[in-house]
């Protein structure tokens, strides 16, 4: 899913715009960069740990917060897409 991206308006549409992966399988809702997230909170010394991924690999949490309307976050550096949304979550 391609979501237009009203942060850069010199930017042609196709350029100005955010990577979102919705996925059945994620437990919850991630974000790669802390600004996503209304009130960033960081993890004291890595106390949220780690996430695991789809295809077997890890990737550290740096902290979480919350987006309107979804609710709350983790920020996850390593992410590969801007963010993953958790349809199970959305669902509960």
């Amino acid at each position: 899913m391609i979501v237009h991206n009203q942060n850069n308006e010199n930017n042609p549409d196709w350029l100005n715009c955010e990577k979102i992966l919705l996925d059945s399988g994620c437990s919850h809702h991630m974000a790669r960069e802390s600004s996503y997230a209304l009130d960033f909170v960081e993890s004291c010394e890595g106390k949220l740990g780690y996430v695991c991924m789809g295809n077997g690999t890890r990737a550290r949490t740096k902290g979480y917060g919350h987006k309107s309307p979804i609710g709350m976050v983790l920020i996850v550096p390593d992410l590969q897409t801007h963010a993953v949304y958790s349809i199970g979550t959305f669902t509960k």
